[in-house]
């Protein structure tokens, strides 16, 4: 089928165009037909047995979830607002004017949400649409969470884009992310007043809170766009969702060329000011979800959710990948793989470069080839070859900048900055990078102690005073 706006084939039963994500022809006479915007499924979608959340959790939402309960400011802050917050109260305000969705109203949308539901192993929660002009749509509340859908969206997101918002706001409640998110929901309402009033400390109480809360949140979108992946299971579309839910308008998105957006978006993301401005946001760039999206749905864990056996290639390359990597590893063991003993075991720290080095350029695109980056760099440390390692660790928190390594790679940069190429200023801009972007991790409390030792003052987040 060729696209008429772009020209290009897409495969048979394509619903859009596979390069500028036009609505190809035949799809949406398909769809006028049956009364939908979409075309419906070719496939019935696969449902995992008693899912849990942890199960397809992103690595950096679980240790960062983990790290922010231990978080001092947010921890007192979150018990202040629920024990003072007045749930029903808070809600009614936000749902006036709100029409529920259920059976006998929206019910095309209640179907969805009770797929969604199947496939997550969980109840469906109370979901309502609330005319709003702009794109969203947000998970809100402690005891009985609940789901609030703009009308905007609604009227402009097709059944499968509509699935994917869906699973993402109920990937919040099955993994428990909702007292976080409406703590910092209630944050952003002007707590400020409250912790003034509960605690007399203003913003040295709330701004270390808002901070934490929002490197949390960063994360916790990882999960709950795997979440939504795996009640849409369709990549391309789970795409198209997150695109046009970021331009908030649909004419805009129908005349977007979706892969040059991306590549302007990936150029933004690895842009130094596109990183800095991303500390404050509290989603990630589209085009690291994106990419992280990508990274899940080829990965071996999402076959296994879904009980789908891997292609045989991809699988063999995978496991090929695999085993290189753990042989470099390994080799990285035998000279203890920390940053210590820079001169010892030559030879042995030259094979295990050599390993990381063939897995990353043999096997582009997997999770050990993201790791090998990782290890090279940090190999290339260990040799005390500076400028190399700068380089390579750089490149990792550029592409890979929400993997689960990436906290190790900013504190692997900051010691060749500090250590090998004695650039004090880059190791302490590096070390308060750390801290911003990762506050709950265990390279945090060393980047501390590190910018002390520099003579750098430091916050309880690690930012420069």
């Amino acid at each position: 089928m060729f696209c008429p706006k772009c020209g290009v084939e897409s495969p048979s039963g394509a619903v859009y165009c596979y390069r500028c994500g036009g609505r190809l022809p035949e799809a949406a006479a398909a769809a006028q037909a049956g009364g939908d915007k979409d075309a419906p499924a070719a496939n019935p979608k696969a449902v995992p047995r008693d899912l849990e959340a942890n199960q397809y959790a992103h690595p950096l939402d679980r240790r960062s979830l983990e790290g922010i309960a231990r978080f001092g400011p947010v921890v007192a802050v979150t018990r202040a607002i629920i024990r003072h917050w007045d749930e029903p109260m808070v809600k009614g305000q936000l749902l006036g004017g709100t029409v529920k969705v259920g059976p006998g109203q929206f019910a095309d949308i209640h179907e969805l949400a009770q797929s969604c539901a199947t496939i997550l192993n969980m109840e469906v929660p109370d979901i309502f649409i609330r005319h709003d002009p702009t794109f969203n749509a947000m998970t809100l509340g402690v005891e009985r969470p609940l789901i609030i859908l703009h009308s905007s969206v609604v009227e402009a997101f097709g059944p499968e884009e509509l699935t994917f918002i869906i699973g993402h706001e109920m990937g919040h409640i099955k993994s428990e992310h909702v007292l976080y998110l409406s703590a910092a929901y209630v944050l952003t309402l002007g707590a400020r007043g409250l912790a003034d009033r509960l605690f007399g400390l203003g913003a040295l109480i709330v701004v270390p809170a808002v901070h934490a809360l929002q490197a949390w949140m960063r994360k916790a979108e990882l999960t709950a766009d795997r979440a939504g992946l795996l009640c849409l299971q369709d990549l391309d579309l789970a795409r198209r969702s997150l695109i046009k839910l970021a331009l908030g308008g649909r004419q805009l998105f129908e005349r977007l060329d979706v892969d040059e957006y991306l590549r302007q978006a990936d150029q933004a993301s690895r842009d130094e000011y596109g990183r800095v401005s991303e500390f404050f946001q509290t989603h990630p760039h589209i085009a690291n979800r994106v990419r992280e999206l990508k990274y899940f749905r080829e990965s071996a864990l999402y076959s296994e959710i879904l009980g789908q056996a891997p292609p045989t290639s991809r699988g063999q390359l995978e496991a090929a990948a695999m085993m290189g990597l753990e042989r470099g590893r390994e080799l990285l063991a035998r000279v203890g793989g920390t940053v210590t003993g820079f001169l010892s075991a030559r030879s042995t720290l030259e094979r295990a470069l050599t390993e990381f080095r063939r897995v990353h350029e043999r096997y582009p695109g997997t999770e050990a080839a993201r790791q090998a980056l990782y290890y090279h760099g940090l190999t290339l440390m260990n040799l005390r070859r500076g400028l190399e390692a700068a380089k390579t660790f750089q490149t990792f928190v550029l592409t890979h900048p929400l993997h689960q390594l990436a906290p190790d790679a900013h504190y692997g940069l900051a010691v060749v900055f500090e250590r090998l190429l004695h650039d004090k200023q880059a190791a302490a801009e590096e070390y308060s990078r750390l801290r911003s972007e990762f506050p709950e991790s265990p390279q945090s409390a060393q980047a501390a102690e590190a910018l002390a030792k520099l003579g750098q003052p430091v916050t309880e987040l690690g930012k420069q005073a």
